[in-house]
């Protein structure tokens, strides 16, 4: 048994390996027989010594027609894919601790290109029982056993509550408790973590699942992400609800002022206007800066058989 008997018996759509180290091809046959391979080899900067960076990305053969690498780079993979007829962006990057923070800046960048954006890697960002909140103000509560937050890790909460993404690490059943990702002679922490936007996590016809694995083979344990649709066996009504959200951009801030500022204009300081109407003309404010996007909350309502049809809901909906 090997790591790579490991993918091999997990059986991944996708599985990517950051850090590998290595300067010559991967040759196991079982690995390249079910998997399309993409690779890239470590450096090494002197004449001796181990050799730093490379990665490995394995696409299933099975679905590799509907897997596509967008982009890629020293730091992040993209690749898209269509689940529920939506078009899905997955980022997995490896942030080393060596470089600066401005390293999350992509963030910002790749959120406001996709609203299905789902960010998974290591991180090397401590963010304690940071908690996930919509940009409904609801909180989504998490756990975690790792409870520092490193410096990287402030920026990186910074960046979360401004675009609202949500992290699945310490959220779900597979990791309730928040496992650590991370241990060696030094101790434990949490740094390779998973993200969704908001605009995917509240998606109810995709299942999201979040589990930390182990692995005897590194001091990080695999993390994996799972994507799958909901179960269609019992009949629902599902309603999706437009909503209207803003994507705060600091650097249009100033520029939002002067909107606002030229939509209250008229409106004498003594009257109180209705919230309605405010919230109407911050809108488009917002709009006139880029900073207005549509949200779907999709609404399902489920029924339990399939007896249960138009004239059972209008019965239903009588007694009620």
């Amino acid at each position: 048994m090997d790591f790579f008997s490991e993918i091999l018996l997990l059986k991944p759509t996708i599985f990517v390996l950051s850090e590998t180290w290595h300067s010559k091809p991967f040759t196991n046959n079982a690995l390249i027989n079910q998997y399309n391979l993409t690779e890239a080899f470590g450096v090494r900067e002197a004449e001796k010594g181990r050799f730093s960076g490379g990665f490995l990305i394995g696409i299933n053969k099975s679905e590799s027609c509907d897997i596509k690498i967008v982009s890629n780079n020293k730091l992040c993979i993209d690749l898209q894919f269509e689940l529920c007829s939506e078009k899905i962006t997955t980022t997995f990057t490896y942030l080393p601790p060596s470089i600066g923070n401005d390293s999350l800046d992509f963030i910002n960048e790749k959120y406001n290109e996709s609203e299905n954006w789902l960010l998974i890697g290591d991180l090397n960002a401590r963010i304690g029982k940071f908690n996930n909140y919509l940009s409904t103000g609801e909180q989504i509560d998490r756990n975690s056993k790792d409870l520092t937050i490193n410096t990287r890790g402030k920026a990186l909460i910074d960046i979360l509550s401004e675009t609202n993404m949500y992290i699945l690490n310490g959220s779900g059943k597979k990791d309730d408790q928040g496992e650590f990702t991370f241990m060696n002679s030094n101790g434990a922490s949490v740094i390779d973590l998973c993200a969704v936007s908001e605009n995917l996590f509240i998606n109810n016809c995709i299942n999201k699942e979040f589990s930390v694995l182990q692995s005897i083979y590194s001091s990080h344990s695999p993390i994996l992400c799972e994507l799958s649709t909901n179960d269609k066996s019992e009949p629902f009504d599902l309603i999706n609800e437009k909503v209207k959200t803003i994507k705060w951009k600091s650097e249009e801030s100033e520029i939002f002022a002067k909107n606002l500022k030229t939509q209250l204009k008229g409106i004498p300081t003594n009257v109180i206007i209705s919230t309605h109407l405010l919230v109407e003309k911050i809108f488009v404010a917002a709009e006139h800066c880029n900073m207005l996007s549509t949200t779907f909350y999709p609404r399902k309502i489920k029924y339990s058989s399939r007896w249960f049809d138009d004239e059972c809901k209008i019965l239903k909906a009588k007694c009620q």
